[in-house]
């Protein structure tokens, strides 16, 4: 009794509590209390001795991991509050500041655990009745599986080895529920016919947007995911203590290409869109206009020349970040930043490792450097998004069988006017029949780095 009093007034104590941890370190090979916890669960502790916890820790992954497919996402799951105790204020050896040797990683544990609340939670219950239906589904909720794929599939911090065991039937358990839902999808979606997506594109709503008449800022995002346009919103509505920011489902084009996205997220009605295909190269134009729109450059043109955007208000994010910030005026109602880190960090491989948030983080101070400035009004148009996936598990199928004109992992387009079975879409103005696989199956091996959206090949099919 006298021990545990000592131990709770040095816990207390500004002066000991720093030397509380090399104390315990001392103790632990003469009180020996790993040797009892070998099957400990979660449910003990967090306990003072760093042997006991790591103890504990050791169990927990060991147990996870001898789990597979459902039953090792429930489990984990169901743990989370568990898991999360040992990574609280009184779980020393989770907290880097205060563990002198290595922390145990049960911040790690707790994150993973908290994906797969998110994953069962958000998983659809029963099969789809219509495309409708599956989309009702994700713009309600649904995303949050992708949410929960960005944590599961990135990087660790920790290198530990009953970590990094746990990590391959969890990621493996994910992607065939994540793959599932990709074949119910592509299901549902081909006995309906292949329709359109019921949604306008990026640009007709910002038609919309700019129907009121005031000064606007324009952010156009490359590979801005639908789950991350939450996490934008939700960091933003936080900040400011009030609903301010919403979220609204558009359609991208197919294939989903920077080339031909970034167009349809400039405010022109996606019928007088045009794309067309030659040698593998796409160009997008407005009917009746020769620029071609899937160019950086022409982009920027077609907002000096019809968006009422002027010359100096057209910006990166990194020029709103560190330098004066154009303010509204009479001959300046508009502002346009652009920005393609994601898409940037996805091809190097700097979305594995630090995933999103960092990311996300700098949007939400561009936003306020904007509305500091006087930029009250405020429209976030993105081109597609991704999906995260790695070559060793990849399913090749053949495409049909036509002239290409391009081809791609996630997508093939053909000659224009010959219609093609097996393509059931178009690209946008219908000239070229487009075919995409089923599910998460590819065209194309790819052999790099697991991260692609519908149709893209490499960096060198972006315009930016």
């Amino acid at each position: 009794m006298l021990a545990l009093q000592l131990i709770d007034r040095w816990r207390d104590s500004r002066t000991y509590s720093d030397l509380l941890p090399r104390a315990v370190e001392l103790a632990d090979p003469l009180a020996a209390l790993d040797t009892l916890l070998h099957d400990a669960d979660p449910a003990t502790g967090p306990l003072l001795s760093r042997r006991a916890e790591q103890a504990v820790y050791a169990a927990t992954c060991r147990r996870l991991a001898a789990q597979e497919g459902r039953n090792l996402l429930d489990l984990l799951a169901q743990l989370g509050s568990a898991i999360t105790a040992h990574s609280g204020p009184h779980a020393i050896w989770a907290d880097p500041e205060r563990a002198q040797t290595a922390t145990i990683p049960w911040r790690d544990l707790a994150r993973l655990s908290l994906a797969c609340h998110d994953l069962r939670d958000a998983s659809p219950q029963g099969v789809w009745a219509s495309p409708q239906a599956a989309l009702d589904w994700y713009v309600d909720g649904g995303w949050r599986v992708d949410r929960a794929g960005e944590e599961i599939l990135r990087t660790l911090e920790a290198k530990d080895p009953a970590l990094i065991a746990l990590l391959t039937p969890l990621r493996a358990a994910y992607r065939a529920r994540w793959e599932q839902q990709l074949m119910a999808w592509s299901e549902v979606w081909n006995a309906a016919g292949c329709p359109d997506l019921p949604y306008p594109t990026a640009g007709e709503r910002l038609i919309t947007f700019l129907d009121a008449r005031r000064p606007t800022a324009i952010i156009a995002i490359d590979a801005l995911r639908y789950d991350l346009g939450h996490d934008v919103a939700h960091r933003i509505n936080t900040q400011e203590r009030a609903a301010r920011a919403t979220v609204h489902p558009a359609r991208a084009p197919l294939p989903s290409i920077t080339a031909l996205g970034m167009g349809m997220t400039l405010p022109i009605p996606a019928p007088d869109l045009v794309a067309t295909c030659i040698d593998g190269r796409w160009s997008l134009r407005e009917r009746g206009q020769d620029a071609d729109l899937s160019l950086a450059a022409m982009r920027r043109a077609w907002w000096t020349r019809h968006g009422h955007v002027a010359a100096d208000a057209l910006l990166t994010v990194s020029e709103v970040l560190n330098h004066e910030v154009p303010r509204p005026a009479k001959d300046r109602p508009r502002l346009v930043v652009t920005d393609h880190t994601l898409d940037d960090h996805g091809h190097d491989g700097e979305l594995e490792v630090a995933g999103t948030a960092g990311t996300l983080r700098r949007y939400v101070q561009l936003i306020q450097r904007l509305r500091d400035a006087g930029w009250l009004r405020i429209a976030i148009v993105t081109d597609h998004g991704y999906i995260h996936w790695t070559s060793q598990h990849d399913q090749r199928v053949p495409p049909p069988d036509g002239e290409t004109v391009y081809r791609a992992r996630r997508a093939c387009a053909y000659r224009a006017g010959v219609p093609v079975v097996g393509a059931p879409v178009t690209a946008p103005g219908g000239q070229h029949p487009v075919a995409v696989p089923s599910g998460a199956a590819c065209f194309i091996a790819y052999g790099g780095r697991g991260y692609y959206h519908g149709g893209h090949r490499s960096r060198s099919g972006s315009s930016r």
